[in-house]
């Protein structure tokens, strides 16, 4: 049987870009209702907690002579498992549909997100800002700008989410579209923590 020819460089330029291109894209969901964005934050502050405990215990059982103690919160009928936090958030959503939007973003081309990250530096002595490496509060508004696809950025839509979402939204956004610009999957928890930190009320410039 004769050998399938290898694609050319054109042949694989032709297949990305016919595909959407090579840059990244992701969805996240908002709400603009602040109460009820408040337990969704709290809902994905526990996740991120449950995801952690549960990696946690995958790699003890690979290495149970492991010592890894846990920080994470526990009740008194126990952690709720990813399931179960991942259903409760779905619910919350579908009994909520009217304050919920799936905001689309694409991954900015690398010499544009290297200009953004350039154009807000860290403030010196903000945790975030140095954790980040950006100035937090102005980087997350100009990424939405340039990232965002759905609804188009248009100033009327940006100046409605400036003012209709709460800060801990925001903060979600700024932390998704940072993953999803960099596309790391070997860095979560640092990403994590920063959140965690952001929606336990901790203020920052």
């Amino acid at each position: 049987m004769p050998e399938t020819p290898k694609p050319s460089f054109d042949d694989i330029m032709r297949n990305v870009q016919a595909t959407g291109g090579a840059r990244a894209t992701s969805s996240l969901t908002v709400c603009f209702v602040p109460a009820i964005s408040q337990q969704l934050q709290e809902l994905e502050f526990e996740l991120a907690e449950a995801r952690e405990r549960e990696q946690d215990n995958r790699l003890t059982r690979r290495d149970p002579d492991s010592d890894r103690s846990s920080s994470h919160r526990v009740g008194d009928d126990g952690p709720s498992s990813v399931e179960e936090l991942e259903a409760k958030r779905d619910a919350l959503i579908a009994d909520n549909e009217g304050a919920f939007y799936d905001l689309q973003f694409q991954a900015a081309r690398r010499d544009e997100w290297s200009d953004l990250k350039a154009m807000h530096p860290p403030k010196d002595d903000v945790a975030e800002d140095e954790r980040m490496g950006v100035h937090w509060k102005s980087f997350v508004p100009a990424v939405v700008k340039k990232c965002l696809t759905d609804p188009e950025p248009s100033d009327k839509v940006l100046d409605f989410l400036a003012e209709s979402l709460t800060s801990g939204e925001w903060d979600r956004i700024g932390v998704a579209v940072i993953r999803l610009n960099n596309t790391v999957r070997d860095r979560p928890k640092s990403l994590r923590n920063t959140y965690m930190t952001m929606i336990n009320g901790d203020d920052f410039e």
